[in-house]
């Protein structure tokens, strides 16, 4: 099963909660999802990469860096 199939499988279920001095962020496999094809169509269609190509992410430790991971 795909990631996005995976993560879509959860529906509004939790799939991420994140937890930090700021509260928590709760989100469903379908907002996850959402976030995650955001990341890749951007890094596709904007930036040129290419499925499999490298990328270095130098980001803070946040739930917005998982996205861009999975993206």
């Amino acid at each position: 099963m795909s990631l996005l199939a995976s993560l879509l499988a959860h529906g509004t279920a939790p799939a991420l909660t994140w937890y930090d001095a700021d509260g928590r962020v709760e989100l469903s496999g379908k907002v996850l999802a959402n976030h995650v094809a955001k990341v890749a169509n951007y890094l596709s269609d904007e930036v040129g990469l290419e499925s499999g190509a490298p990328v270095l992410l130098d980001l803070p430790l946040h739930w917005k860096t998982l996205t861009w991971a999975l993206g």
